[in-house]
C-alpha cells in the first residue's frame, strides 16, 4: 500500500502564542516583580509546548500542558536550581516533594488565562473564543503535623541508627523546625558559638555556591537546643569539615523518610487526614512552639518567616488534641 502522508497544520495568519504573550506583558500593569514572573511563566510554556498560531490552542491541548507543569521540578531545590528551564522540562521527577507546588502550576494558568483573555479583547480581536477554560485543582495540599507521642516513636527510633545521619537530620528536623534543603546543606563553619552566653547555634545562610536559603528571611540563627546537645551532638560535629552530611543529598532524607516513618508505626496521615511528610517536623515544630510561646515575631525570626501578622506562620500552625 502507498504510503500515506500526515495531514499538513493549517496555516492561520495570526500571531504565534509567543508574540502574543509578549504584547499582554507590555501592556500589563503588574509590578516589577509580577512583570519577571510572566517572563518566566513565558520562558517555561514555550519550552513545553509548540510555539503556534494563537487561533490554534485547543482547551484539551491547553488542559495536557498543564497536567505536564505538575510535573516540573521545584525550582528552588538542587540540583533543579542550577538547570535551565530547558533542562528542567526534560527533568523526569519521581519524588514527590520535589515537584513544582500546585500554587505554582496555578501561579501559571492565571498567567496564561490572562493571555487568551488578552487575545479575545476586542480591541485585539486575535480570537472570538477564549480556549483556556480547563479546570484543574491548584490548592496546595495541607501537610500534616506529629503529636508528641509520635515524635517520641520517632526520636527513639533513632537512637540506635543505621547510618549517623539519620539521627542527625532526625533531631535537627525535630527540635529547630528548619527546612529539609537547610539542614543537609549545613558545613562545620554553620555551627557556632554565641560570644555572650557561649551557646551554640545553626547559621543558616548561604555561604558557599552550593547552599542556597529559600529568601532573605531565612538567613538566621537558631540555638541548638539542650536536648540535642545532651545527645552529643558537638562530640559528633566536631569530627566533621566542610559539608556535615556529605554523603546525601535532599532527596535521599525523602525516601528514607517515608520508610522510617512506617517502620516507628507512626500513620501517614494525621488525625485530620492531612498528609505528613519530613516537612511536618516543620509544622509540629512551629505549631508546638506557638502554642507555648506568644511572641509570634521571635518564632518568626526563628523559623524564617517574614515578620508579619500570621498568614504563612498561620499556615504551618495546627488544632492540637
Amino acid at each position: 500500500m502507498p504510503s500515506v502522508s500526515p495531514p499538513a497544520e493549517q496555516t492561520s495568519p495570526k500571531p504565534k502564542f509567543s508574540q502574543v504573550a509578549k504584547e499582554s506583558i507590555l501592556r500589563s500593569k503588574a509590578s516589577l516583580k509580577g512583570l519577571e514572573g510572566y517572563e518566566r511563566n513565558l520562558e517555561i510554556w514555550t519550552h513545553m509546548v509548540k510555539d503556534k498560531p494563537i487561533d490554534q490552542y485547543t482547551t484539551r491541548k491547553i488542559g495536557q500542558a498543564i497536567d505536564r507543569c505538575f510535573q516540573l521540578p521545584a525550582s528552588n531545590k538542587s540540583p533543579y536550581n542550577r538547570m535551565s528551564w530547558k533542562q528542567s522540562v526534560k527533568c523526569k521527577v519521581s519524588d514527590q516533594s520535589d515537584k513544582v507546588s500546585r500554587k505554582s502550576v496555578g501561579a501559571i494558568y492565571t498567567w496564561l488565562k490572562s493571555v487568551f483573555a488578552f487575545a479575545c479583547d476586542e480591541e485585539i480581536g486575535y480570537i472570538e473564543k477564549n480556549s483556556c477554560t480547563i479546570k484543574r485543582d491548584f490548592k496546595a495540599a495541607t501537610k500534616g503535623y506529629f503529636d508528641d507521642g509520635e515524635l517520641k516513636l520517632m526520636q527513639e527510633g533513632v537512637v540506635n541508627p543505621e547510618k549517623s545521619w539519620h539521627k542527625w537530620v532526625t533531631l535537627i528536623a525535630m527540635y529547630h523546625g528548619m527546612r529539609r534543603g537547610e539542614i543537609c546543606q549545613l558545613r562545620r563553619e554553620d555551627i557556632q558559638l554565641d560570644s555572650k552566653t557561649q551557646r551554640p547555634f545553626f547559621f543558616v545562610r548561604s555561604l558557599v555556591t552550593e547552599q542556597n536559603v529559600k529568601n532573605a528571611n531565612s538567613v538566621r540563627k537558631i540555638p541548638i537546643h539542650r536536648s540535642v546537645l545532651s545527645l552529643g551532638f558537638m562530640d559528633w560535629i566536631n569530627e566533621k569539615e566542610g559539608k556535615i552530611f556529605e554523603e546525601i543529598e535532599a532527596r535521599a532524607v525523602t525516601g528514607w523518610f517515608s520508610r522510617f516513618v512506617t517502620n516507628c508505626n507512626v500513620a501517614g496521615n494525621d488525625e485530620y487526614g492531612n498528609v505528613r511528610s519530613f516537612h511536618s517536623f516543620r509544622h509540629s515544630f512551629i505549631t508546638k512552639v506557638r502554642n507555648a510561646y506568644p511572641n509570634l515575631h521571635h518564632v518568626q525570626e526563628v523559623v524564617g518567616h517574614k515578620l508579619q501578622q500570621g498568614k504563612t506562620t498561620d499556615q504551618y500552625t495546627h488544632r492540637i488534641k
